[in-house]
C-alpha cells in the first residue's frame, strides 16, 4: 500500500495516555502493517529490527504496545483496524485489475453526439476523468471508507470479494479477500451463504475471520461424513389386467412370439388376439416368420 487514512481524531484519542516516544513507535508499526498488508512479525526480534528498535526502554514500549494494541496469533499480531483497511484496500486493486483487463472503464451508451465521458473536446487524448472512477490509479490519494465501493461500473468483483462482503454484512470485521484460506475453500466448492452463517456465529462468539473460515471448513467436513437419508425406490410399472391377459393369449398361440421384441408382425399378432381386425393378406409372411 502507498497511503493508508490517518483519522487524527481517533489516533489522538486512542494514544492520549502514550508518552511521544510511543506513539512515534505506535506509528512505525502501523507503517509496517500497511506496508507489507499483513501482521506483524511473529519474531520480536525481526519486528524490533524492522523499525529501528534497539535500546531496552524502546523494547519495552514495543512489548507493551504488541500487548494493548494487537492481538497474536498464528499469522501474526493482528489489528482489527489495519486488517479491515487492507481488505477493502485488496477488494478495490482486484476490481481495477479486472478493468484494466477489460480495456479501462466501459464507456457509457449514449445516444447523441457528445463526447465520450474523460476526454477532452478536441485532439487532446488525455483522459479527464475521476481516477477513483476509472481505476487508474488505485492507491494514489487517501479515499474515506464511506467512499469505498464494492465494485466498479460494469466489472464483477472475484469470488473471494464477493465472499468478504457477505460475512462483511453479518458483522464480520478483518475480512481479507486475498486469505489463501478462503481461496482454498470456495475452490472446494464452499458457497458464501456457508461463510455468512459461519461468520455470523463467529460474531456472536467474538471471534476473528480465520475462525470463521475453520469453522466453514469443519461444517462442510461433517455434513460429508453425516448418513444419507433413505432414499425411498419408486415403484417399478404394474401390468394392467388387460395386458396380462394379451400376454397370455400370446403365449398359448403364439410362444415364440411372445418371447421377441415388439415389431411388425408382433403388433399384428398382438392385435390379432385382442380381437382387432387386421388386414390379414399384408402380414402371413411376417406371422409365418415370427411364429
Amino acid at each position: 500500500m502507498n497511503y493508508y487514512p490517518f483519522h487524527i481524531g481517533d489516533f489522538r484519542s486512542g494514544t492520549v495516555n502514550m508518552s511521544r516516544q510511543s506513539r512515534w513507535i505506535y506509528r512505525d508499526l502501523l507503517d509496517v502493517y500497511y506496508d507489507t498488508e499483513k501482521p506483524l512479525n511473529n519474531d520480536f526480534e525481526a519486528l524490533c529490527d524492522s523499525i529501528g528498535v534497539e535500546s531496552e526502554d524502546e523494547r519495552r514500549i514495543v512489548e507493551r504496545l504488541l500487548r494493548f494494541k494487537f492481538v497474536k496469533c498464528d499469522e501474526g499480531y493482528r489489528n482489527e483496524v489495519c486488517d479491515r483497511v487492507i481488505a477493502e484496500y485488496q477488494l478495490k486493486a482486484e476490481t481495477a485489475k479486472a478493468n484494466g483487463k477489460r480495456g479501462g472503464r466501459p464507456r457509457k451508451q449514449s445516444g447523441g453526439d457528445e463526447k465520450p465521458s474523460g476526454f477532452l473536446s478536441g485532439s487532446d487524448p488525455q483522459p479527464t476523468g475521476d481516477p477513483a472512477e476509472t481505476g487508474l490509479k488505485t492507491n494514489q490519494e487517501p479515499i474515506t471508507n464511506n467512499q469505498i465501493t464494492p465494485s466498479n461500473e460494469g466489472v464483477a468483483p472475484t469470488r473471494e470479494a464477493v465472499a468478504c462482503m457477505a460475512m462483511k454484512s453479518a458483522g464480520m470485521a478483518g475480512v481479507n479477500p486475498s486469505n489463501p484460506k478462503l481461496t482454498a475453500l470456495l475452490a472446494a466448492g464452499i458457497t458464501v451463504p456457508e461463510l455468512v452463517a459461519a461468520a455470523a456465529d463467529a460474531v456472536a462468539k467474538g471471534k476473528p475471520f480465520a475462525y470463521a473460515l475453520a469453522s466453514a471448513e469443519g461444517r462442510r467436513r461433517d455434513a460429508a461424513t453425516a448418513p444419507l437419508p433413505n432414499v425411498v425406490q419408486r415403484d417399478a410399472p404394474v401390468e394392467t389386467y388387460a395386458q396380462r391377459a394379451a400376454r397370455q393369449r400370446m403365449e398359448e398361440v403364439a410362444p415364440m412370439a411372445a418371447r421377441k421384441q415388439p415389431g411388425s408382425a408382433f403388433d399384428a399378432a398382438q392385435r390379432f388376439m385382442q380381437g382387432e381386425v387386421i388386414d390379414v393378406a399384408a402380414v402371413p409372411k411376417q406371422l409365418a416368420r415370427v411364429v
